[in-house]
């Protein structure tokens, strides 16, 4: 769920800011805690780590999104972590504390819950869909998560929501750099980006949804 920035200055309050670099942890099914995570500034990701440690990027965490770190280790076979893909802050706000904010707004509780149960579900699917995917379809998927919600520009295309460069998006899949930038062309002759140079890519959002659905990990 996305909080309003109105919101995020009264839960800073009751919370313990983290200001945190490219690559950290911001928390594992190790040390989840009883907290709820905010990104305030940046952008993180919710991964699912293997036993062999690979590491599988689950959802995008934008600036505004809420993640209840008590679900991060929700089951027996999947460990998962809030993992920084910039630097940036987040709040780390104690669970009674968020509950009493949440009390004087039911909505805001509810939608917290409802996301928290609506992720935790999801996530095992997910996490056993993208070790099917390959790298093309891991990609196809990301580019899709990124995808703005804002209007579409002429064709269905749409820019990025969060600027990311090819070598994170090479390093969220997987794959060298060389490998992505030679499926990224391919997904550009199929209609399912247009790379721009510096102005980064423009993505179809139903181009790619089309085409992770043929791909081998989907089918059946």
């Amino acid at each position: 769920m996305t909080i309003s920035v109105e919101r995020r200055d009264e839960l800073a309050r009751k919370a313990r800011e983290i200001r945190f670099r490219k690559g950290e942890t911001l928390a594992s099914a190790l040390e989840s805690g009883d907290d709820v995570i905010l990104v305030v500034e940046g952008l993180a990701k919710l991964v699912g780590v293997e036993v062999d440690g690979r590491r599988w990027t689950l959802q995008f965490l934008h600036a505004g999104n809420l993640v209840d770190a008590r679900r991060l280790n929700h089951d027996d076979e999947h460990d998962y972590a809030v993992v920084a893909m910039s630097e940036g802050r987040a709040l780390r706000i104690p669970w009674p504390a968020f509950a009493r904010f949440a009390e004087r707004d039911p909505a805001l509780l509810i939608e917290a819950l409802a996301d928290s149960f609506e992720t935790v579900s999801r996530l095992a699917d997910r996490a056993l869909e993208m070790q099917a995917l390959d790298v093309r379809g891991r990609l196809c998927r990301l580019l899709l998560d990124f995808a703005s919600a804002g209007p579409a520009k002429e064709g269905g295309f749409v820019a990025l929501a969060n600027p990311i460069s090819q070598r994170e998006i090479a390093q969220a899949v997987g794959a060298s750099r060389p490998h992505t930038s030679a499926i990224l062309g391919a997904l550009e002759t199929e209609g399912a980006v247009v790379r721009r140079g510096q102005q980064g890519l423009l993505v179809h959002p139903r181009r790619l949804e089309e085409l992770i659905e043929e791909t081998p990990g989907k089918r059946g």
